[in-house]
């Protein structure tokens, strides 16, 4: 897949790294029975107070560019009610997530003092929707072409699988865990947390009510073009990512910022479902895994060639 892409016309892209702290509210039982708009007020008034407050764990943020970016407040609807308040955070080239947890837990009691509300929790949110990366990939069929299957052939039953993975959950999923196969030993290998990569990228795969696949396919004229989307909460800099084999991963890699190692992310992820498909629509995916699988016994039983 990769030397077939190194052949076509290969563009990436990703938005800056937006991540959100959380802070869960409820009324206390001595609580009386004030309004929203009073609420609402109160927050208002306190909003600079809570922003200068944020400053102090997002100091070094802020030097490299980052830091708070947006500070919400809103009642959550059931029984019994809650509160949200919402940090959003560019956080660079970090993963985020304990800078995260120690803003939401800095600026809990503030808001208790502000709002006469007592922190129920306060943590990150793993939906990483606004921390995206894409990559798109044009392929003449002519490169496609097999011995048992042209590349307008190839091409079209491509483009038809793809298909197939927007109109039925079950088939996107298989779809996302083949996408996931690249871009989960990208972070796995570059020290990053596979786990939130995965949540973020499941939950933006229902952010329409339908699990829906990561990729799209299209096949006009001579000309098969791919496509993704997807939430990419990786970083290069902290915590484990200093790890020295983390350290050598990203040096092969170049030494990318957070949003480069994003767009790698999407490149390889796009890659990763182009093999598949172009397995399954072909020769099907056990003549790879096989061989696969017979390379690994050769190698455990002593023929490390």
């Amino acid at each position: 897949a990769a030397r077939l892409f190194t052949s076509g016309k290969v563009t990436t892209w990703s938005t800056p790294s937006l991540m959100t702290a959380q802070i869960w509210l409820e009324a206390p039982a001595e609580f009386s029975s004030i309004t929203q708009d009073t609420l609402d007020s109160q927050f208002a008034a306190s909003r600079q107070t809570l922003v200068e407050a944020a400053r102090i764990p997002l100091a070094s943020m802020e030097k490299r560019g980052g830091g708070l970016k947006d500070l919400r407040f809103r009642k959550v609807p059931g029984d019994p009610p809650l509160w949200l308040v919402e940090a959003e955070v560019d956080v660079c080239d970090a993963m985020g997530a304990n800078l995260l947890n120690t803003l939401a837990e800095t600026l809990s009691p503030e808001l208790e003092r502000q709002l006469g509300l007592r922190r129920l929790m306060a943590i990150l949110s793993n939906d990483s929707s606004q921390r995206r990366a894409g990559a798109q990939v044009e392929l003449n069929v002519a490169t496609l072409n097999k011995p048992q299957l042209t590349g307008f052939e190839a091409g079209r039953r491509i483009a038809l699988a793809s298909d197939a993975a927007r109109r039925d959950p079950s088939r996107a999923v298989t779809n996302n865990k083949g996408v996931m196969n690249g871009v989960t030993s990208l972070a796995l290998a570059t020290g990053n947390d596979t786990r939130a990569l995965e949540a973020a990228v499941h939950i933006w795969a229902s952010r329409s009510g339908a699990y829906q696949p990561l990729t799209s396919w299209s096949l006009e004229g001579e000309t098969l073009t791919g496509t993704i989307e997807l939430p990419v909460p990786l970083g290069t800099v902290g915590g484990a990512l200093m790890h020295p084999r983390a350290r050598d991963a990203l040096t092969l890699l170049g030494n990318p910022s957070a949003g480069e190692l994003g767009r790698i992310a999407a490149v390889l992820g796009l890659a990763q479902n182009f093999a598949a498909l172009f397995a399954l629509t072909g020769e099907g995916i056990q003549r790879g895994h096989m061989a696969l699988h017979q390379r690994r016994l050769e190698f455990e039983h002593g023929d490390k060639s």
